[in-house]
């Protein structure tokens, strides 16, 4: 009797419990207790959760509100946003001047930020100082280099056309290499020497207008030319900018001006610092040396392939004239015939078919030792 007294009372007061629940979300009611057997009515007996859309916060508030309630509250966080854009988009640029210019403008917003937070961040503000000062300095220098006016001769501006100009190479760049130290024009007369051989080279020479011959030293035959007026394969000594080891060995040739010829000559060391410093000009020097580059290997390997050839008929000559010799003295030692051994004729007949000799060399080498192709056919100077 006592359990169901308690039992009762206590599921009353689960019924009033009931039919004061509310349920609510964002201060609106949308589920509540209605009567004593737990049915809730709900909204279109549905219920509804939030949907997060696009340019909207986990709350459902939008970005551009957020960004507005920052400005109030907080401005120093929207000017340190700006101030990172400004400085990425400052590395994108390829412009020197723009990209110390948004650095600046990077910095000044950084300066801002940091002197808007408690406490001040003071250190931080005066290292953002030191870089903008540099930028400004470096701007200051840059307008003024760009400001200044340029002026080019007419021999200057024809080399700026043919070999510069179209791999990207600034006016004021090419200023710079052409009036940097060791650079010289020169004009040379049809005739005049120009590179002196058994001689180390310490120049880059470009020919500019004109043509130039390289001569052997000694039989005075012209082995190749180099070409002015923009051609290609026009450099003189340029391997040296690439292999620092051609400077050591003497310059075999001797160059001597094919026509009246304009040239421009660099120190090789100091047109090497100009390329080091300034990327552009490297890449046009590079381009204009290319060709010379190839043709100097191609005419290495070519010479050194005719001095192999050449050895080796030499060698083939010298063997055929001793074969000859020999059979020669054995004709000259008998008394009773005096005619050739047909094995010392055999053996020079296939010597020849062997190594491939001409009939002019075989008949050289007889005239050697006053025997003519007549004579060796029959056998004897009979």
């Amino acid at each position: 009797m006592f359990l169901k007294r308690i039992s009762s009372s206590i599921s009353s007061s689960m019924v009033k419990q009931q039919r004061h629940h509310v349920l609510k979300y964002n201060n609106k009611t949308i589920c509540s207790s209605s009567n004593t057997n737990n049915n809730y009515a709900t909204s279109n007996n549905k219920f509804f959760k939030p949907r997060r859309t696009f340019m909207t916060l986990g709350s459902g508030e939008s970005v551009i509100t957020r960004v507005v309630k920052e400005a109030k509250t907080d401005p120093g966080k929207i000017i340190m946003n700006f101030g990172a854009i400004a400085s990425l988009t400052g590395f994108m640029m390829t412009d020197v001047m723009y990209l110390r210019s948004l650095s600046v403008v990077g910095s000044a917003c950084g300066i801002t930020y940091n002197l808007t937070r408690k406490p001040k961040q003071i250190n931080a503000v005066l290292w953002g100082l030191v870089f903008a000062g540099v930028n400004v300095y470096q701007l200051y220098q840059l307008y003024l280099e760009r400001s200044e006016k340029i002026t080019y001769t007419h021999d200057e501006m024809l080399l700026y056309t043919a070999h510069f100009k179209d791999w990207g190479v600034d006016p004021r760049q090419f200023k710079k290499l052409v009036d940097s130290e060791g650079c010289t024009f020169q004009y040379i007369e049809k005739g005049q020497t120009i590179v002196e051989p058994n001689n180390p080279l310490n120049d880059v020479i470009l020919i500019h207008r004109g043509e130039a011959a390289a001569e052997d030293p000694l039989s005075k035959e012209i082995l190749y030319t180099y070409r002015g007026d923009g051609c290609n394969g026009c450099v003189i000594g340029g391997t040296a900018l690439v292999d620092n080891t051609v400077r050591l060995k003497a310059y075999p040739n001797r160059i001597v001006a094919a026509t009246d010829s304009t040239i421009v000559k660099w120190n090789t060391d100091h047109l090497a610092n100009v390329m080091h410093e300034d990327k552009e000009i490297e890449s046009a020097v590079l381009h204009a040396l290319y060709v010379e580059l190839i043709q100097g290997l191609r005419r290495e390997r070519r010479h050194k392939h005719e001095k192999e050839i050449h050895a080796n008929i030499v060698d083939k000559l010298k063997k055929l004239e001793s074969m000859i010799e020999k059979a020669i003295a054995t004709y000259n030692e008998k008394t009773t015939s005096s005619m050739l051994l047909p094995t010392d004729k055999k053996n020079v007949r296939e010597f020849i078919l062997k190594n491939r000799i001409t009939i002019a060399q075989k008949e050289n080498v007889l005239n050697k030792f006053g025997w003519t192709m007549d004579n060796w056919e029959d056998g004897s100077l009979l």
